[in-house]
């Protein structure tokens, strides 16, 4: 298993999506309410981005959008569960990641170049 997620990364990152996308991931997270949101975000596809409160309202948890942000930020597994897709209202980035790896320019920096692999601009326009 640990073969697999290894490859599915390098094959992420090499422009490859799939498989990623069918690595098993079991989220052992502190609430249900982390949990919704981070299977809606995993569901968030290739290439296209959303924003915090979409994220809310795809649970059904409209006017959510920063409790989302809460969630989106305690993800433990950032490429399998692709966080860096959830992007603020205006399509601008928003945040990345906790406090536990650099600098928040740092991160940005990161979420930045994870969006350019899939193609995805900053500001980003979010279809209706």
């Amino acid at each position: 298993m640990l073969d697999q997620a290894i490859a599915a990364v390098g094959a992420f990152l090499a422009g490859d999506p799939e498989p990623l996308a069918h690595v098993p991931v079991e989220l052992v997270v502190g609430s249900d309410w982390d949990r919704a949101v981070l299977g809606a975000v995993r569901a968030v596809p290739w290439g296209t981005a959303t924003s915090y409160g979409r994220v809310a309202r795809a649970i059904g948890r409209r006017g959510a959008a920063r409790a989302v942000g809460g969630a989106v930020g305690r993800n433990p597994i950032g490429l399998a569960i692709p966080c860096h897709r959830v992007l603020a209202g205006d399509g601008s980035l928003g945040g990345y990641g906790g406090d536990w790896f650099g600098s928040r320019e740092e991160l940005l920096e990161i979420k930045r170049e994870l969006l350019a692999l899939e193609g995805i601009g900053v500001p980003a326009w979010f279809p209706d």
